[in-house]
């Protein structure tokens, strides 16, 4: 009787999700042996308005999951925008509202591990973005990701469920 008036009380309680954003970063693939990309880590980017951006960039977002089950079917959503200054000018942009917005399913997190999700960024939505941006004068000082993992029934908190990054875009090499 004890038995089941505990497992009544425990199956009521609604389950905490329990997944948290560790980390976030923004990568560039560097050419590596066979054609294959070699990822790193950047704070900053060279990216001048004269040269083609063929930096191939996604973000790699740490996803653990602190509950006392395996989470499954979790989605994560992510954008991506722009700092903006006109050309020909000094100081700080202004931000700009997200220019990509887009969503990864992660089938399943292991209760008590953490898993790192890549975010691919479409680079052509970035090529065109970038080709609008100086046709009208513009270009990024930074690039800013955002990421959040989507809320569903039961979670009590949506606190440690985002990450940002932010990286500087340089227009000259230093």
């Amino acid at each position: 009787m004890l038995a089941a008036l505990l497992s009544l009380i425990f199956y009521s309680i609604p389950a905490s999700a329990g997944l948290m954003v560790s980390s976030t970063t923004l990568q560039v693939a560097i050419p590596g042996q066979k054609g294959r990309p070699v990822y790193h880590s950047v704070e900053n980017l060279l990216l001048p308005p004269e040269g083609k951006p063929a930096a191939l960039l996604r973000a790699v977002l740490t996803v653990d999951n602190e509950g006392t089950r395996v989470e499954s079917g979790a989605r994560i959503r992510f954008s991506l925008s722009a700092r903006l200054r006109r050309l020909g000018t000094t100081g700080e942009g202004t931000w700009s509202i997200p220019f990509l917005l887009e969503d990864r399913h992660v089938p399943q997190i292991k209760r008590g591990h953490g898993i790192e999700v890549i975010l691919p960024i479409n680079r052509v939505a970035v090529q065109t973005h970038l080709t609008r941006l100086k046709a009208a004068g513009f270009w990024p000082d930074a690039l800013r990701v955002e990421a959040a993992i989507e809320p569903r029934a039961g979670t009590e908190s949506l606190s440690g469920r985002t990450g940002t990054k932010t990286i500087s875009v340089n227009w000259k090499p230093r």
